[in-house]
């Protein structure tokens, strides 16, 4: 396998969620069983993690058959609809969550999207020639920028001169960067009716082991967990953080 920091960044996130499910216990913010509710969140989150990982070392995204289905419109929604369906189905999780949100400073959100800055490994590619310019200028420079403001943004937190409403926008932008472009850049580097860039490399690299755990968990995760900071830092709904 080709060496990633992509297994280390979900096991960060993991990490990240575990901690502050253990913080809302603890400071008995959330119930016992609402904290169960918010492991098993996780844990169906790891379970994709495992079975994208299988798929993925199997060759099964690069199949004729798989790109056939428009992956890059829909395979990034994966997760997003594995989290949400688990929000619904389990009482607890959907009880514990803003409890788990209330445990979370506003300095740990930005910390976390700090991260993004490993997206530095695919601009790295593209000028060595091994990743598509068209996906790195539309998608990984704004995502490395993002990641590099998170920095000045936990800092801003940290001082208390950050405000709500700067926060949500933030994180807003954040989602935005990847949830308008990443979906449709893909797709156009992909064979099929919706192919525009056809020189080498195209995005068919995205769906290469292990880059393809990035789209299809990693950074929709990220994604989710700047809406969810926003939503944290709405009207009616910040708390003042610990």
């Amino acid at each position: 396998m080709t060496w990633s920091l992509i297994p280390f960044l979900f096991a960060l996130q993991v990490v990240f969620l575990a901690h502050y499910i253990i913080r809302a216990r603890r400071h008995d913010l959330a119930t016992k069983a609402e904290a169960f509710g918010l492991a098993f969140g996780v844990f169906v989150l790891i379970a994709w993690f495992g079975t994208s990982w299988a798929l993925g070392q199997s060759g099964y995204y690069l199949r004729e058959g798989f790109l056939k289905t428009f992956p890059g419109l829909w395979l990034s929604m994966v997760p997003v609809v594995l989290a949400v369906t688990t929000w619904v189905v389990v009482p607890t999780l959907r009880s514990g969550l803003p409890k788990m949100l209330d445990a979370i400073p506003r300095e740990s959100w930005a910390w976390l999207q700090v991260l993004r800055i490993a997206a530095i490994g695919t601009l790295l590619k593209t000028f060595s020639g091994e990743f598509p310019i068209y996906f790195e200028l539309f998608v990984g420079v704004p995502d490395l920028i993002f990641g590099v403001s998170a920095v000045f943004v936990a800092l801003s937190c940290r001082r208390g001169t950050m405000s709500a409403r700067r926060f949500r926008v933030w994180n807003l932008i954040g989602a935005g960067i990847i949830v308008l472009p990443a979906g449709i850049i893909i797709q156009m580097g992909l064979p099929g009716a919706m192919q525009v860039f056809t020189e080498e490399p195209t995005t068919i690299e995205v769906l290469r082991f292990p880059m393809v755990l990035a789209p299809s968990v990693v950074v929709p995760l990220f994604v989710l967990f700047n809406l969810l900071a926003a939503w944290r830092a709405s009207p009616g709904l910040e708390k003042k953080d610990n």
